[in-house]
């Protein structure tokens, strides 16, 4: 809405202080609004919505209890799948990496409970599970350059149900996101928010969310 408004202004005044006192007061009231937002409640309850599994499903490959044939019986549900991407280039500190890992952590515990976790920098070299009690000494953490080429490769390959990439947004690249696959940017870095794909998925900030 903020940047309806701004590009209104732009397009009828040279200034923004040439605009009506109302109009003014309507962006400050946005950015007001905007600091309030509880990004790590967003988050959580998108992840609810996305990869939380209910206990059971229906399938009428086995009878219902009940009625037999002529109605679907239940099953373990499937486990929905869930793939976080870690940037761990040369940028990126050792403390953003923990901080990586404690969102992680919260993530699991609103969701799926094991996770499949891809370590990247220039290339994607390495992909396993995650459990709420994997840390950094569990991994095989490697420095590099920085490329989400493959990281949205592999994404358009496996289509997973969601994607978390935790980054500093301190890349390039060209290739597209296929529509359908969800995903969530996490940027460490406040000047990483205007990624290359921040018009893809959701963006939100690191300190938000710890």
């Amino acid at each position: 809405a903020k940047e309806v408004v701004q590009r209104t202004i732009d397009k009828t005044s040279h200034e923004f202080s040439n605009a009506k006192d109302h109009v003014r007061g309507l962006i400050e009231k946005i950015d007001t609004e905007i600091k309030k937002l509880n990004y790590r409640q967003l988050l959580k309850l998108a992840i609810k919505k996305t990869v939380s599994k209910t206990d059971r499903e229906s399938t009428w490959t086995k009878p219902n209890r009940r009625y037999g044939v002529f109605a679907p019986g239940t099953k373990t549900a499937s486990v929905p799948m869930l793939n976080i991407y870690v940037d761990t280039s040369g940028s990126i500190s050792h403390t953003e990496i923990n901080n990586f890992l404690k969102v992680i952590q919260g993530f699991l515990k609103v969701g799926s409970s094991v996770a499949n976790i891809c370590l990247w920098h220039d290339n994607l070299y390495y992909t396993g599970k995650i459990k709420k009690t994997t840390t950094a000494d569990n991994l095989p953490i490697e420095a590099g350059g920085t490329d989400v080429k493959e990281v949205i490769e592999h994404i358009n390959k496996n289509k997973p149900n969601l994607s978390i990439i935790l980054t500093d947004g301190q890349f390039s690249s060209s290739i597209n996101v296929q529509s359908g696959n969800p995903v969530i940017w996490v940027i460490s870095d406040e000047f990483g928010m205007e990624h290359p794909y921040s018009k893809v998925g959701k963006t939100i900030l690191l300190k938000g969310v710890i």
